[in-house]
């Protein structure tokens, strides 16, 4: 297999274009130890909507698409399989990318290998070479379905009302207080202070005014 042929996935996908709120909870966080803060519901449901739309971005690749692919490489390296060795090697490149979306086959991806490898590659150099144009896409993926899978803390419930004392229990709980006291001064071995006396004032007459 010798001739050249095109590929027709798409170079980069169009990935949603997201809010502001959203584009900075995405951004990870410079603070090591810190607990992420959660999404809110607006972000989750944004989060969901992206994440339908850009589904199909994470269909892989067929080995048709494969195949178109490697069809100019085949072309351009000093030592191309034979058409009986080109079908086996074709399956285990399509082995090893089989976790990468179909969209990195594209010409971009195309053109860098052609211009990096002379000689053809092992499966291996295929798949690191994609998984780098796969993996931040995809990571940003993972990222949105965290957020769109967010389910919020159920809100706990109102501590109940602590009962209002009747007079007689406040009286009973000042009775209770003046006892603990005096106990820990008696067990302290100190006098308990002596009751103050209070002297009335003179009642003033209208003449001392």
């Amino acid at each position: 297999m010798n001739e050249i042929t095109t590929t027709r996935a798409a170079a980069i996908p169009a990935l949603p274009k997201l809010s502001r709120d959203l584009e900075l909870h995405l951004m990870p966080s410079s603070w090591d130890g810190m607990a992420p803060v959660p999404p809110t519901p607006a972000m989750v449901e944004e989060a969901r909507g992206a994440v339908m739309a850009s589904w199909a971005l994470r269909d892989p690749g067929t080995r048709e698409t494969i195949r178109e692919w490697l069809g100019p490489i085949n072309a351009a390296v000093r030592n191309p399989p034979t058409p009986t060795g080109f079908p086996v090697r074709l399956n285990a490149i399509a082995l090893a990318c089989a976790d990468l979306p179909g969209w990195v086959f594209n010409a971009d991806t195309q053109r860098e290998a052609i211009r990096a490898w002379q000689f053809w590659p092992a499966a291996a150099d295929v798949h690191a070479l994609l998984d780098a144009h796969a993996a931040p896409v995809l990571a940003r993926l993972d990222a949105l379905q965290a957020v769109a899978s967010h389910v919020a803390a159920p809100t706990p419930p109102p501590a109940p009302a602590e009962p209002e004392l009747t007079p007689e229990q406040r009286a009973e709980t000042a009775r209770r207080m003046r006892r603990g006291w005096r106990e820990t001064i008696a067990n302290a071995g100190l006098a308990l202070p002596a009751p103050r006396s209070v002297r009335a004032a003179p009642a003033l007459s209208r003449a001392t005014l």
